[in-house]
């Protein structure tokens, strides 16, 4: 990527709470906003452990969008329960490709592996190491989402965030 930002005052590096190396992210009142990350090829792979706090409604560990509010990608708490809501658009925002609630629950206050797979057929969920939700569809994912890509909370015109992550987030990896 070229350029990141937090949206807004609250989210730090924390030396006091992580789970590999000697920091994480630690969301406050923000997340972090990646821009210009280079678009993937035919597969892609976006993991991160995360550890929640506290169990909230949509609140986003992880949306890719298209510089506006159009939603390509979406991982978030669904609805209040410790399960994600694995969205993902081919157009606009309407999670056409995948619209999906993972069978797996993230633990609370422990850290979570969660890992998005594209094999450039099908797309998987999962919640540490287990597969929870598996979708097969060709049709090609907006790739506008890498456009800008907002962690730990859901992107809002491009100046501010909300549905923040309760909690922290280490070793966010995008890879092909």
């Amino acid at each position: 990527y070229t350029t990141y930002k937090a949206m807004s005052p609250g989210t730090v590096m924390t030396t006091a709470f992580y789970k590999f190396g000697t920091s994480s992210l630690a969301i406050g009142t923000s997340g972090l906003l990646l821009q210009n990350i280079p678009r993937p090829q035919s597969a892609w792979t976006i993991e991160c452990f995360c550890y929640p706090t506290a169990v909230t409604s949509y609140n986003f560990l992880l949306g890719g969008f298209d510089g506006g509010m159009t939603t390509g990608l979406q991982l978030s708490f669904n609805g209040g329960g410790q399960t994600l809501l694995f969205a993902v658009s081919s157009y606009g925002n309407t999670a056409n490709l995948v619209n999906s609630i993972s069978s797996t629950s993230l633990n609370l206050n422990a850290w979570n592996h969660v890992a998005v797979v594209f094999t450039g057929t099908t797309y998987y969920l999962f919640i540490n190491g287990t597969a929870s939700v598996t979708v097969s569809n060709s049709n090609n994912i907006d790739y506008r989402l890498w456009d800008s890509m907002s962690i730990g909370g859901l992107l809002h015109g491009v100046s501010s965030q909300y549905n923040t992550w309760p909690g922290y987030i280490d070793s966010l990896r995008i890879s092909n």
